[in-house]
């Protein structure tokens, strides 16, 4: 059998060929992917977004010119996503993701969520914009390198999104129902006959300044619902609403009731606590303040 002869050609090509199948050079994303996600109220939010650097360069009015559609992010669309309903700088907002497109200014910034959550500024169609709103611009103290969202300002029911980057942040407000849920879960609690409903739907509207009366009505009914074993946290929150109140008489005996129970259950918080709110109401009443 002949053998065939390799040129030096022929042979490079194939040590090159060889080469570049098995060489895989991985590098790091210039803009790396995100996710940050916070739960307000009972929504789940979540933002997923690519995070370009400043690297050195002038970013707002230059790299992202005014007054022009950006897509809020690099590679691809920023998409925000709610698990429930929400309130966005006033806009009512249904549960879904949506896209966030801005335009910057110097003075104010255009907030854009629109529903086509995978839009881009070349295929962005204004129809399907759920949501528009202006905010201000703030200034920085030092430069964030990487295009960064965070939640700030969480509450029961609120938070903020904040956008930063180079040494300019936006914040815009989202807000959710919590009460009116909390409230309809309470008036259908209020069927059953489990004591620990009302003392949990009493504290939560002693907390939230809410009906004082029907809060010491709940509590009244969930210590008799326990009979003859009251629990002394539950008695600690009822003289508590006693004496917000002004029943600082009645505060004091239902709170010797919590103390005398907590030192049986060695519990020394609840026994300081009770201790200090009875001097407090007894100095009270001294003062002339007893209802």
């Amino acid at each position: 059998m002949k053998m065939r002869t390799l040129t030096p050609l022929f042979l490079m090509i194939l040590l090159l060929t060889a080469w570049s199948a098995k060489a895989q050079i991985e590098v790091p994303r210039p803009s790396p992917f995100a996710t940050v996600s916070q739960e307000v109220g009972f929504a789940d939010v979540s933002i997923e977004y690519s995070r370009p650097g400043v690297k050195g360069r002038d970013i707002f009015g230059s790299l992202v010119p005014y007054d022009k559609l950006w897509r809020t992010g690099a590679n691809a669309a920023t998409k925000i996503t709610f698990s429930e309903d929400v309130t966005v700088e006033g806009k009512a907002v249904k549960a879904g993701s949506y896209s966030i497109f801005t335009k910057p200014s110097a003075e104010k910034w255009l907030v854009i969520l629109n529903s086509d959550a995978t839009a881009s500024t070349s295929k962005y169609d204004e129809t399907k914009n759920v949501a528009t709103f202006s905010v201000a611009p703030k200034s920085l103290p030092s430069s964030v390198e990487r295009l960064t969202f965070t939640f700030d300002d969480v509450t029961d029911s609120s938070s903020l999104v904040t956008l930063s980057w180079a040494k300019t942040a936006i914040s815009f407000k989202l807000s959710t129902t919590v009460d009116a849920k909390v409230i309809a879960q309470i008036e259908k609690a209020m069927a059953g006959i489990d004591p620990m409903l009302y003392y949990q739907s009493a504290r939560y509207y002693f907390e939230t300044g809410r009906d004082l009366e029907k809060a010491e009505a709940w509590m009244s009914k969930a210590v008799d619902g326990m009979k003859d074993s009251p629990k002394f946290w539950v008695l600690r929150q009822y003289s508590l609403i006693l004496a917000a109140k002004g029943d600082y008489k009645k505060a004091i005996e239902v709170a010797e009731e919590s103390l005398l129970l907590a030192k049986k259950s060695k519990n020394d918080d609840y026994v300081t606590l009770n201790l200090a709110s009875i001097a407090e109401w007894k100095g009270a009443m001294k003062g002339g303040k007893k209802k």
